[in-house]
């Protein structure tokens, strides 16, 4: 990467490197940014925006009838206009959302391990996170088990329920008859359910399930952004999807308080932009889905001994290491043998210590030689 992009991006910024790891010389494989560059489309209306020179309060370009048209096209969904959200930033609205729409000291739950983020929000909003453990099978892929989740809610006293589908970081789309469930149980005990999808449009196996479209149910919400997609994380917008009249006018307020539904004028630019160029994204998609089926099959030949998730979805592939050195020794394998960054287990739990989260978003030849350096290091 060249100077300017390790200056500002925390992936490839070697301060960042160092605070976390000490080390800034490491080969980034962590955060949930792409190596890929977004579109030459998308570059060029940006440069002809900063040549206008004019980046004045925005007109109502009306963001949402892109996605709408990309949900159409791409999944043969049809969403109301009125039943979209525009907002500035999936983390900061899924915070104001768990702050406001919960009452103080409310239970917030999710299935771990699932975004990071998840814990340390509801952590700082002093609500109580309440972690339902995925169970895992004699090969270690993950499922749920319904009967001890329905005691868990009926004990809990649950208010809200996190949603990561495809799950980051284990790289999984939920089954439709999973999600079902869910909002049986959610719909049961009435629960809140807000469901981050951002990673919908990285399935392998099948198209994605909205939550929006599986049920009934009104109590929930679901969140999308364009930033995974088309590698845009810095620009800032998202949406919510929401057909709950009462709910969705419920929300408006809130995020309107926190001025919230004014996504900056790049990003309303940008989504005119990109959910129009289904030839870039088809290309960065197919790269995606051979890095992660090579991954699989080169690390299953070499390594047998080691536990991957059979990942169908995201750019993220989670990787059991506990048959070949303990939970001491995974960051020095990493970070001073390896020479990569990655996200580790721990933060999950005490359970995952022994697990880490490669991001696989970046050329086969970079793949290619971090995958060839951690089975040296470990036949070694």
């Amino acid at each position: 990467m060249n100077k300017y992009t390790k200056d500002r991006f925390i992936k490839w910024n070697e301060e960042t490197l160092y605070n976390l790891y000490r080390d800034s010389s490491l080969s980034p494989m962590w955060v949930a940014d792409m190596d890929f560059k977004t579109s030459k489309k998308l570059a060029n209306k940006l440069i002809q925006m900063s040549n206008n020179r004019i980046f004045g309060y925005s007109a109502d370009t009306k963001p949402e009838i892109y996605l709408k048209k990309w949900l159409k096209s791409k999944y043969e969904i049809d969403v109301l206009e009125s039943d979209f959200i525009v907002t500035s930033g999936t983390i900061i609205t899924l915070s104001v959302l768990i702050d406001k729409m919960t009452n103080k000291n409310a239970k917030v739950a999710y299935f771990n391990p699932s975004y990071y983020v998840f814990n340390k929000i509801i952590t700082r909003l002093e609500k109580i996170p309440c972690p339902f453990e995925f169970s895992f099978d004699d090969n270690g892929q993950p499922y749920i088990n319904f009967d001890i989740l329905e005691n868990f809610f009926n004990s809990n006293n649950i208010e809200c329920f996190l949603l990561s589908n495809p799950n980051n970081p284990l790289g999984i789309e939920l089954k439709e008859e999973d999600l079902l469930k869910l909002i049986l149980l959610c719909e049961k005990y009435s629960i809140l359910i807000i469901s981050d999808e951002v990673h919908c449009d990285f399935c392998f196996d099948n198209k994605h399930n909205f939550l929006f479209e599986l049920n009934n149910y009104n109590n929930f919400l679901v969140l999308l952004s364009p930033s995974k997609t088309f590698s845009i994380s810095g620009l800032k917008i998202s949406y919510i999807v929401c057909k709950n009249e009462k709910l969705k006018s419920k929300m408006k307020k809130i995020l309107s308080n926190y001025s919230l539904l004014d996504p900056n004028c790049f990003a309303r630019e940008a989504v005119k932009t990109i959910y129009t160029n289904q030839k870039w994204f088809d290309n960065i998609y197919n790269k995606i889905k051979r890095n992660i089926i090579h991954s699989k099959q080169f690390l299953c030949k070499y390594l047998p001994n080691l536990k991957i998730i059979d990942s169908n979805a995201t750019y993220l592939l989670w990787l059991d290491f506990s048959n070949y050195f303990s939970k001491e020794e995974i960051i020095n394998f990493f970070e001073k043998k390896c020479k990569i960054a990655v996200d580790y287990g721990y933060i999950y739990g005490e359970n995952y210590s022994s697990c880490i989260r490669l991001n696989v978003a970046c050329s086969s030849y970079k793949l290619k030689r971090v995958l060839k350096i951690i089975i040296k290091h470990l036949n070694n």
